[in-house]
């Protein structure tokens, strides 16, 4: 599997930050656990996100819990863990992004 951002979006005031992207599947894989995490200046936030092999694109809502920190309209960075299924076994995979435009 392999996969990228190519949208962030803020709402909730700039308390959430709605993130999408893209993913491609290899022969045997069959889902894919990811955790999405975004960093823009001082603030950073993660969320959970799951794709099976029908789907192409995946998303996350990334909400902020307090602190006063909010997300703004701007440059961001983005990265992804995954851990990848197929029928026999799982294996870790990782990408980073950036710079992301947060609208």
């Amino acid at each position: 599997m392999n996969g990228n951002f190519n949208e962030l979006n803020l709402s909730g005031g700039g308390t959430k930050l709605k993130v999408k992207g893209w993913v491609v599947w290899e022969a045997g894989d069959e889902r894919a656990d990811l955790v999405i995490t975004v960093t823009q200046g001082t603030v950073t936030g993660s969320a959970p996100a799951a794709v099976t092999k029908t789907d192409d694109t995946w998303d996350a809502e990334i909400v902020l819990n307090g602190g006063g920190q909010i997300w703004s309209k701007g440059i961001a960075f983005g990265q992804a863990g995954a851990i990848v299924s197929t029928g026999a076994a799982a294996t870790t995979q990782s990408w980073n992004s950036g710079p992301l435009q947060v609208k």
